[in-house]
This record gives structure tokens, C-alpha cells and sequence, in this order.
């Protein structure tokens, strides 16, 4: 028993000695010429990266031709830089993603010309984007639809249903 103790105090010491040295030789060559100078070396290359990273992210803003995207991309670069709040990028995101929806209706208004579904298009992306008042007359709207429509024919309009009065129904995408 007192050989193991002897044993296990002597594996502790040198342990402890080795952990010492290894310790201050890395400290020594961090405060050395050569320690200073590769220290300075890897933050100024961190600097770089980050420049780097921060001239891709404007040159894809400058690239993109949509306004929209391109208001996205900045509304995340000034989020990954630390200048705009998560909260606030998100509340950007979500009105890009309801422009571009509204841009979405502008075209479909000239290609399919079915001005019921457009108009209710149009209520609803403007009950997403804006706020209280635009939701309000959404609601309004709907339950005009419904009253001169009938509760039916208006799903089939919501649906994308054209032609609700007949019984030529064609689903557009």
C-alpha cells in the first residue's frame, strides 16, 4: 500500500512538471518575436476573410436585377453585419415575400385576365402586407363575394376556379 502511494505521488509530480513546462514554453512562444508576428499574421488573415466575405455579399447585391431580391440581400448583409436586428429582417423578409407575390398577380392579371380571382388576389396580398385597414377591407370583401356569389361559387373563386357562374371550370397554376 505504501509503494502505490509513493507510485501515485511520484506519476502526480511529473504530471504536474510536465504540465508546467509544456505551459510556459507555449506562453513563451506567444510573447516571443516569432509568436507576436504569427499572431499578427493569423488576425490580419481573419480581417481579410471577412472583407472577403463582406465584397461577395455587396457584389450579389449589385448582380441581381430584382429590386426585391436585391432588398433582401441587403436586409441580410445588414444582418450578418450586426447592424439590423433578427426581428427586423424577418418583418423585411416577409413584405419582400408579399411584394413579390403581388408582383406575381400583376402577371397574372396580363396573362389570364380572370379579373374576379386577380381582384381577390389583390385583397388578400394587401391583407398580408398592410395592416389593420387592409385586413378589415379583406374581410369586408369577402363577405360581399359571398353574399353576391354565394358561399360555393366564392371557394371556387379562392380556389383559382375561373368562370364560377358556368360549368366550364379551369384550374390555373
Amino acid at each position: 500500500k505504501n509503494m502505490s502511494n509513493k507510485l501515485m505521488n511520484w506519476l502526480f509530480r511529473a504530471t504536474v512538471h510536465h504540465d508546467k513546462f509544456m505551459a510556459q514554453r507555449y506562453a513563451g512562444s506567444l510573447l516571443s518575436t516569432q509568436g507576436a508576428q504569427e499572431t499578427i499574421f493569423q488576425e490580419l488573415r481573419n480581417q481579410e476573410k471577412k472583407r472577403q466575405a463582406v465584397f461577395a455579399r455587396e457584389l450579389a447585391v449589385q448582380e441581381t436585377p430584382d429590386i426585391l431580391d436585391k432588398a433582401l440581400l441587403k436586409a441580410k448583409n445588414s444582418k450578418e453585419n450586426g447592424v439590423l436586428p433578427a426581428s427586423d429582417y424577418h418583418r423585411i423578409r416577409e413584405k419582400v415575400e408579399s411584394l413579390k407575390k403581388l408582383k406575381f398577380v400583376e402577371f397574372y392579371e396580363g396573362s389570364y385576365k380572370d379579373f374576379d380571382t386577380y381582384e381577390w388576389i389583390k385583397y388578400k396580398v394587401a391583407a398580408e402586407i398592410g395592416g389593420s385597414e387592409e385586413r378589415e377591407a379583406f374581410s369586408l370583401y369577402e363577405k360581399m363575394k359571398i353574399d353576391e356569389l354565394g358561399a360555393t361559387k366564392y371557394q371556387l373563386l379562392k380556389d383559382g376556379y375561373s368562370n364560377a357562374n358556368t360549368h366550364d371550370f379551369k384550374v390555373y397554376p
